[in-house]
């Protein structure tokens, strides 16, 4: 636990915090999971928008998220564990090369499956 304006800040206030904050910039919580566990936040699954995004957008989204989950109070740390996304060794979110087949059928980032 963090301290909060002189109290302490607890996972499930961190977590609720995380939703409200992946919820303002459109993600679609179906697939992906989050968790905080001593001010760290693990968000995992799969990374979806509720409007199509390139994959340039997805990338600066991921950095704007990760940016604004740590300025949440009570944060130490945050890491994606994502199933098209990782972050390169400079820093910058890349696509994964190698994605799974119901991926593929998805189409652009961020688009409804068809069908």
């Amino acid at each position: 636990m963090a301290m909060r304006g002189g109290r302490k800040v607890s996972d499930y206030e961190i977590n609720g915090m995380v939703r409200r904050t992946l919820v303002s910039r459109n993600v679609d919580l179906q697939e992906l999971q989050y968790r905080c566990s001593n001010g760290a936040v693990d968000l995992t699954g799969s990374l979806k928008f509720k409007e199509v995004k390139s994959i340039s957008e997805v990338a600066k989204e991921l950095f704007l998220l990760e940016e604004a989950i740590l300025g949440i109070r009570g944060v130490r740390r945050v890491s994606f564990n994502l199933d098209s996304w990782e972050k390169s060794r400079s820093g910058q979110y890349v696509r994964k090369l190698e994605t799974d087949k119901e991926d593929d059928k998805q189409g652009p980032v961020g688009e409804a499956p068809k069908g």
